[in-house]
C-alpha cells in the first residue's frame, strides 16, 4: 500500500515545519508560567474549543474506530455521538463553571475541594498515566503508518515527538491550542472530501444503503448488535452503549474535562467554545463513518490484504489512497499526525502544569526550599515539559521492540481501568457538597479493586483461569457499570461522616462552590485581551497552507471534485478561514484606532 510519493514527502515536511514555525512566533506571548500552561486566561473561545475537539479526537479515530465501523457499520456512531453529548453537557452549563473554578492545574482544584492528599495523588498518578497514554498514541500511529504507508516507525516516533516537543516547550499553551486549531481547520475539509468521494464512488447515501443489503451486512450493520458480536470484550450491544455513554459523561462532565477551560476568557467565552466542540464533534460523527463503510463494500479484498492483527483498521487509509487526488495522500498523512500531536501536546503542556503547581511547591515545602520565581519558573516549566517529552519519545521506542502488543485496545484499558475509578468521585464532587475530605481518596481506592480484577479477567494465569467467574474477560460495559456504581457508593455513603468534617474544611467547600458560581469578570481579574493578534496570526497560518495546498492543482489531475476540484475543495476551505479571520483582525485594528483617535480629540 506505499503509494507515498517525493511530493507526499513533500507536504508531510512543510507541514511538520508550519507547526514548528506557530511554536516560534507564539513564544513572545509568555511572559510567565500561567502564560506558559494556561495561556495567561486570555485564549479566544474558538481557539480553546476547536483544541477540546482536536483533544478528544485522536488518530484511533481512523484506526481502531475506523475498524469498527468496517467491521459494525453504523455502531460506529455511538463512539462519537457519546462524545458530543459530553460537549452539549458542557456547553449548556458545566463550561462557565469549569473557568470560575480560576484554577491551574486539576490537581489544584482537587485540593480546594477535597484534601492536600488526594492531590498530590492525582498530580502523581496523572502524570503517570499521560505520559504512558502520549506514548502508547505516538506508537500506535507509527505502527499504522508503517504498516499501511511503509514508514519506518522509529523515524516517526522521533520526527513527530521532536516536532510536538520543540513547540510546546517553547510556546506552551499558546502553541497547542494554535497548533489544534490549525490542524483542525486542515483535517475537517480533508475527512469531508473523503467522505463526499466515498458516497460519489458507492452511488451516494441510497447507494450506500442498497449494498449494505445486496451484501447481507443489514444485520451485522445495526446501530445496536447483540448477536454478531457476541464473543467479543465490546460487543456493540445496547449495554455497550450506555455503559460507554456513562463512561464518557464521566470524562467530559468531570474536572478531566475542565482543564482547556481554565485558559478561555470568562465563563460566555468558555459556553461558546464548548458549543463550538459540541457541533464539529456531531457533524464529524456522520462524516468520519462513511469512508471505512464504503471500504467494507467496496475494497474489502484491499483491506485485508494489508497484514498485521486488526487489518480493518486500515480501512481509513486504504480508502482514502484509493480515492483521494494525485497529491493528496501527504495530507492524509498529515491528518493523522494532526490526529495525534494535538493529544500528545496537550499531555505535555497538562503534565507541565501539574508539576509547577501541585508537584514543585509541595517538593520545596518539603526540603523547606524557596520557591523559584517569574522567568526562572517558567524555564523549571519548559525544562519538565522537555524532559517529559523525551521520555514519551523513548517509552513510545521501547513499545516499538515489543511483538504483538494491542495499542489501541491498551489504550482502552487504561480508560476503562482510570478513567471509570477517578473519573466519578471528581464528577460528583462538583453537585454533592457534603462529604468529608477523604471521600474521593476512599471512592478511587476501593474501586481501583473491581477495576483490577475486571482488568486481570480472562488473562491467560492459571489462579485466573481456577476461577469461574473470572476465567473469561469481562466486558468492557461491565467494568465501567462496575467500577462507577461501587465509586458512587462509596462517595455518596462517605457523606454519613460529613458531620465530622473540620470546620475549616467545611467553610473551604463553601468557598469552593460559590466562587464556580461566581461570573469572572475577565477586565478586573485579568485584563490585557490579545484577541487581535490570535486573528491576525492564526489567520495568516491558515491563509498560506491553504493557498499552499491549492498549489497541488498544478498536478496532472481530473477537473472534477475528484482531481482538482477536491484540491480546491479542501485548500479553498482552509484559505477561506484563514482570510476571514485575518480580516476580521484587521477591521478590529482599524476600529480600535478609530475609537482611541476620538478618545484622544475628546481629551483635547
Amino acid at each position: 500500500m506505499n503509494n507515498i510519493t517525493y511530493l507526499d514527502y513533500t507536504v508531510i515536511i512543510v507541514y511538520l515545519i508550519s507547526m514548528a514555525l506557530v511554536g516560534i512566533v507564539f513564544e513572545r506571548f509568555n511572559k510567565n508560567t500561567d502564560d506558559f500552561v494556561r495561556s495567561g486566561c486570555r485564549a479566544t473561545w474558538w481557539l480553546v474549543g476547536s483544541s477540546s475537539f482536536m483533544t478528544a479526537f485522536s488518530a484511533w479515530t481512523f484506526t481502531g474506530a475506523a475498524g469498527a465501523a468496517f467491521d459494525a457499520g453504523w455502531s460506529f456512531t455511538v463512539i462519537f455521538f457519546t462524545n458530543a453529548i459530553g460537549f452539549l453537557i458542557q456547553a449548556l452549563f458545566l463550561a462557565p463553571w469549569f473557568r470560575q473554578l480560576r484554577a491551574v492545574s486539576i490537581p489544584e482544584v482537587i485540593r480546594r475541594r477535597f484534601n492536600t492528599q488526594t492531590q498530590q495523588f492525582c498530580a502523581y498518578l496523572g502524570t503517570i498515566v499521560g505520559l504512558i497514554g502520549a506514548a502508547i498514541t505516538l506508537y500506535g500511529l507509527a505502527v499504522f503508518t508503517s504498516a499501511v504507508f511503509g514508514f519506518n516507525i522509529i523515524v516517526v516516533i522521533c520526527g513527530l515527538g521532536c516536532v510536538v516537543l520543540f513547540y510546546s516547550c517553547l510556546s506552551g499553551n499558546w502553541a497547542v491550542m494554535a497548533t489544534d486549531f490549525i490542524q483542525a481547520i486542515i483535517l475537517f475539509p480533508l475527512t469531508v472530501l473523503i467522505a463526499i468521494l466515498a458516497l460519489m464512488e458507492i452511488g451516494g447515501i441510497s447507494g450506500l444503503l442498497h449494498e449494505i443489503e445486496v451484501q447481507g451486512l443489514t444485520e451485522q450493520y445495526k446501530l445496536f448488535n447483540t448477536g454478531e458480536f457476541n464473543d467479543r470484550v465490546i460487543d456493540f450491544s445496547l449495554m455497550w452503549a450506555f455503559g460507554l455513554l456513562i463512561f464518557k459523561c464521566c470524562g467530559y462532565m468531570g474536572l478531566s474535562a475542565a482543564r482547556k477551560y481554565f485558559a478561555v476568557k470568562d465563563g460566555k467565552e468558555a459556553k461558546k467554545a464548548a458549543w463550538l466542540a459540541f457541533f464539529l464533534m456531531l457533524g464529524g460523527t456522520f462524516i468520519w463513518i462513511i469512508p471505512p463503510m464504503v471500504a467494507r463494500l467496496r475494497f474489502a479484498d484491499a483491506v485485508m490484504s494489508v497484514g498485521g492483527s486488526k487489518p480493518a483498521e486500515t480501512a481509513y487509509a486504504v480508502i482514502s489512497m484509493k480515492l483521494l487526488p494525485q497529491g493528496m495522500i501527504g495530507l492524509m498523512v498529515v491528518a493523522m499526525f494532526a490526529a495525534t500531536m494535538s493529544s500528545m501536546d496537550s499531555g505535555l503542556n497538562t503534565n507541565a502544569a501539574v508539576f509547577v503547581n501541585d508537584i514543585y511547591p509541595a517538593l520545596c515545602k518539603l526540603f523547606r526550599k524557596k520557591m523559584l520565581e517569574g522567568k526562572k519558573l517558567l524555564l523549571l516549566a519548559q525544562g519538565w515539559t522537555l524532559l517529559m517529552g523525551i521520555a514519551t519519545i523513548m517509552i513510545a521506542i521501547n513499545f516499538s521492540q515489543l511483538k504483538g502488543v494491542g495499542v489501541f485496545r491498551l489504550m482502552q484499558e487504561l480508560g476503562a481501568i482510570f478513567g471509570s475509578v477517578i473519573g466519578v468521585p471528581m464528577l460528583l464532587g462538583l453537585f454533592i457538597r457534603k462529604t468529608p475530605p477523604w471521600s474521593a481518596m476512599a471512592a478511587i481506592l476501593v474501586a481501583a479493586i473491581p477495576s483490577t480484577i475486571g482488568y486481570l479477567s480472562g488473562k491467560d494465569y492459571e489462579f485466573i483461569q481456577a476461577i469461574p467467574w473470572m476465567a473469561s474477560p469481562w466486558k468492557i460495559y461491565v467494568r465501567f457499570f462496575l467500577n462507577a456504581g461501587v465509586g458512587s457508593a462509596v462517595f455518596i455513603l462517605s457523606a454519613l461522616f460529613y458531620k465530622y468534617s473540620p470546620l475549616d474544611y467545611v467553610e473551604k467547600v463553601k468557598k469552593f462552590f460559590a466562587n464556580m458560581r461566581t461570573p469572572v469578570d475577565f477586565e478586573k481579574e485579568v485584563g490585557g485581551a490579545v484577541d487581535l493578534s490570535q486573528l491576525l496570526i492564526i489567520g495568516g497560518f491558515c491563509f498560506v497552507i491553504g493557498i499552499l495546498i491549492c498549489f497541488l492543482m498544478v498536478l496532472p489531475n481530473t477537473w472534477g471534485f475528484t482531481g482538482r476540484g477536491g484540491i480546491l475543495f479542501v485548500g479553498g476551505s482552509i484559505a477561506g478561514v484563514g482570510l476571514l479571520l485575518y480580516l476580521a483582525g484587521r477591521r478590529s485594528v482599524r476600529e480600535l484606532k478609530k475609537l482611541q483617535a476620538e478618545s484622544g480629540e475628546n481629551e483635547k
